[in-house]
């Protein structure tokens, strides 16, 4: 795998009877979701990425890891697939992931993992009201959220939240910007009326991340 990569996943748990079925049923619009991504972060740094792969669904290594520490089950079957997971340097690459059976879970693990004084890939993975919104499933994905507002479960809203998601795997923390719509956690829903705080984007296009571009 070529250092600078993001790899798309789709991934599934193995114990469930239509899994791959259901998973392949979700990669025509996650990677709709993911060209729109592309493209607004092209715009932001007006850089595109080096390298996004095509979408692979997939299956965890282990029902119960997946059910009860969805990042970890990602790491896992990165090591699984041979793919530059962990190391004593800098890591250039992140792995974005949809989880079907994650309810409302968006989580992200970044570059340095400060438990082990090493560093890692950026993993990233959002679950079922992720899933139902890209899908058009608005209704589904705000009873997953329980009541979070409309805009966030709409199309747009919740490719929004993968692009935010994906930020943190690149390396990026959580963060507050009041100088106007950003990509942090109150702002995303306007995906794609929102932008990168400049901090970000001289961040994102310096050395070693911006070998991502």
């Amino acid at each position: 795998m070529e250092p600078g990569t993001i790899q798309p996943v789709i991934l599934y748990d193995p114990d469930t009877q239509h899994g791959y079925a259901e998973a392949n049923e979700i990669v025509p619009y996650f990677a709709s979701s993911i060209i729109k991504i592309e493209k607004w972060y092209a715009s932001e740094l007006d850089k595109d990425f080096k390298q996004a792969n095509p979408i692979l669904t997939l299956p965890a290594t282990d029902s119960y890891l997946y059910r009860s520490n969805p990042l970890e089950a990602l790491a896992q079957v990165a090591e699984r697939a041979g793919w530059p997971n962990r190391g004593n340097s800098f890591m250039p690459y992140v792995y974005l992931a949809l989880l079907p059976g994650h309810g409302g879970f968006a989580g992200s693990v970044h570059h340095s993992d400060y438990r082990t004084n090493s560093f890692q890939a950026g993993l990233c993975a959002l679950g079922d009201a992720c899933i139902e919104a890209i899908m058009g499933n608005a209704t589904a994905c705000q009873t997953i959220l329980g009541g979070w507002p409309s805009e966030f479960c709409s199309v747009d809203g919740q490719t929004g939240a993968i692009a935010h998601e994906l930020m943190h795997g690149l390396g990026w923390g959580e963060h507050t910007e009041t100088s106007g719509l950003d990509l942090s956690t109150d702002e995303y829903s306007r995906f794609p009326d929102c932008h990168l705080p400049q901090i970000i984007k001289d961040w994102m296009l310096s050395n070693p991340r911006n070998i991502f571009f």
